[in-house]
């Protein structure tokens, strides 16, 4: 239950993102894109983001590279029979060694979002700093790569996991709302009513006149 409470903002954060990318495929789809293609694409992107997290972390964090490339390889494959899943579905039937892909890529697209976010926020700032301030660029054109990389490999996941009927449901950050409203309405000390008598009617009419 406490897990549930801690993870709370993070799946909040991760359905906030879902559902602008169901949106989107919805788009897509309408015109007639193919989703598995399209993260094929996507799915490149790795290369030159292993190449920027390596030079990134050779010294420091030499093993973050290894993560990221099992990672898009679950999700290239993924890529590969989307639309192939999407007729097995349709008749009922289930891909069960993808299910167990996708739960993994699943619990990888936002980190792998947010990342993509941070890096590329950093670089940009690197840049402001050395254009205003006369600073060196450092490392900020291969954060600028790994971070679009990474942005991009996340949108392949959210691309393929998006589900229609994610836009019709409430969000989840207005029913924890809504329960924390509740909460602190039934802690809060009940008003009871004070009764008017004669005697107190009286004498605010006094007052009032």
């Amino acid at each position: 239950m406490r897990l549930n409470r801690l993870l709370a903002p993070v799946k909040c954060l991760d359905e906030l993102v879902a559902r602008r990318y169901a949106k989107i495929t919805a788009e897509l789809e309408k015109k007639g894109k193919d989703i598995g293609k399209i993260g094929i694409c996507l799915n490149l992107t790795y290369l030159p983001a292993c190449a920027s997290s390596s030079i990134l972390f050779l010294y420091n964090y030499p093993f973050l590279t290894m993560p990221l490339g099992i990672i898009t390889g679950l999700d290239m494959s993924l890529s590969l029979v989307h639309e192939y899943d999407k007729r097995l579905n349709a008749l009922g039937v289930k891909n069960y060694a993808g299910e167990h892909m996708k739960k993994i890529t699943k619990i990888a697209r936002l980190p792998e979002f947010v990342a993509g976010t941070y890096y590329m926020a950093h670089s940009l700032n690197t840049y402001y700093n050395a254009l205003a301030n006369n600073q060196h660029i450092d490392k900020a054109p291969f954060e600028t790569i790994l971070g679009i990389s990474l942005i991009l490999l996340a949108s392949s996941i959210y691309l393929k996991d998006s589900d229609p009927k994610l836009l019709e449901k409430k969000p989840l950050w207005k029913s924890i709302y809504e329960k924390l409203r509740q909460k602190v309405g039934s802690y809060s000390p009940a008003h009871e009513p004070i009764p008017v008598t004669a005697e107190r009617l009286s004498g605010l009419e006094n007052y009032v006149s």
